[in-house]
């Protein structure tokens, strides 16, 4: 078992911003989230991992990147709303890990999804939303 510790992660912009996701809540459940300063907490990226053990393991990532509303200014007596989510940009990860499989399998399953969305057919499918033809 590894002790939970903050998570970096390269965006996908022309210069690489790395964006740090800081530790939440460790167990079977764990969360990270990004600090960023200035930036609402509901607005700031999030990162959940469940782990549930059984005969068939499983492992759920989830990243989730919310966009917020921009507020344009004030009303009438000088009140500017609170940021609002618009929307939220989700990945969802499951592996399902069957108890006899080894630690070979399940190393080769998580480098094979890991190169797949290097791919670049799956990476204009999520990129540009084109289908493969």
């Amino acid at each position: 078992m590894s002790a939970i510790a903050s998570i970096a992660i390269l965006d996908g912009q022309g210069t690489p911003v790395t964006h740090t996701m800081y530790p939440l809540r460790s167990g079977d459940k764990s969360t990270w989230r990004e600090n960023q300063a200035g930036l609402a907490l509901i607005g700031q990226g999030v990162v959940d991992m469940t782990v549930k053990q059984g005969p068939l393991n499983k492992v759920r990532l989830l990243l989730e990147l919310p966009a917020l509303e921009t507020a344009t200014g004030a009303n009438s007596a000088g009140y500017t709303a609170a940021p609002k989510v618009a929307y939220s940009n989700k990945a969802i990860v499951e592996l399902f890990l069957p108890s006899r499989a080894t630690a070979a399998q399940r190393k080769d399953l998580r480098v094979l999804l890991s190169n797949l969305l290097l791919n670049a057919t799956v990476i204009d499918s999520i990129e540009n939303l084109n289908v493969p033809y």
